[in-house]
């Protein structure tokens, strides 16, 4: 995650899903703590990356396909890149997503200086990062892990671009306490995103318990990427019917199972 990338039209469906999933819709719904994790870099300049942010033009277009799926939404995330605000601690303060949720935003910079030529430095402070997310999240139902890039290797996570990737025995972690994932990937063009999910999906069913369902909801605006949702036996009557909601709402025309 880097802040270049808040309000921009992934952004939208990634708050938007959030929102979804953990907004309380009546007094007798039940309340779930959400925890976002996010993997933050600092801002590259490289690409176009987070300049997707014309669907906050209010053209009656953008208004039909986008403000109508969550108005609420899209007049916050309109306003935090009108005001450039575009920092995740904007998403916090401006109570994006549902009042008490946790948020974890230490810079993760395995590329720093003091890192160079020294791995075992950077996996050791990859691996305190991670516990000091967790013990932050521990009282979290739902936990949202945003990585740049998404599930990774271990050569991956463990490089000095690392922090684009987590690792299944991170999101591991997370699972063993009882928490509900919901995960960040991006997708590549080497092969079609059907086969990249369908492994993916097989993958993470491999490595979580039996108990756990795994689902995954594509998201089909901006770059291509996907939404991994783990759901532990506590949460998953629940939250499989909110996942439902989703697909039968105005939503339906951004993502895809």
């Amino acid at each position: 995650m880097q802040n270049r990338y808040v309000g921009d039209v992934g952004d939208f469906g990634k708050y938007g899903l959030l929102r979804s999933l953990c907004r309380p819709e009546s007094a007798q719904d039940p309340k779930l703590k959400l925890g976002v994790v996010w993997y933050l870099t600092p801002d590259e300049t490289h690409n176009n990356d987070g300049r997707h942010i014309s669907y906050l033009n209010p053209t009656p277009k953008n208004l039909k396909a986008f403000r109508c799926c969550d108005p609420e939404l899209y007049d916050l995330l309109g306003s935090i890149v009108r005001n450039d605000q575009r920092q995740v601690s904007a998403i916090r303060d401006r109570d994006v997503l549902p009042k008490g949720t946790e948020y974890f935003d230490r810079m993760l910079d395995l590329s720093a200086d003091r890192f160079y030529r020294n791995p075992a430095a950077r996996i050791q402070a990859r691996e305190q990062w991670c516990q000091d997310a967790l013990q932050a999240t521990k009282d979290c139902d739902v936990v949202f892990v945003d990585p740049d890039n998404g599930i990774g290797s271990e050569a991956q996570a463990h490089s000095p671009r690392g922090a684009k990737h987590v690792l299944l025995d991170e999101l591991g972690k997370y699972l063993d306490r009882g928490k509900t994932l919901v995960i960040y990937h991006h997708l590549h063009r080497l092969t079609s995103a059907a086969t990249q999910v369908a492994q993916r999906l097989e993958r993470l069913q491999d490595e979580v318990s039996p108990a756990v369902t795994v689902m995954a909801l594509r998201y089909r605006r901006g770059s291509s990427r996907v939404f991994f949702l783990c759901l532990s036996p506590a949460h998953r009557r629940i939250l499989a019917h909110k996942v439902g909601q989703v697909m039968e709402s105005p939503w339906q025309h951004h993502f895809g199972w």
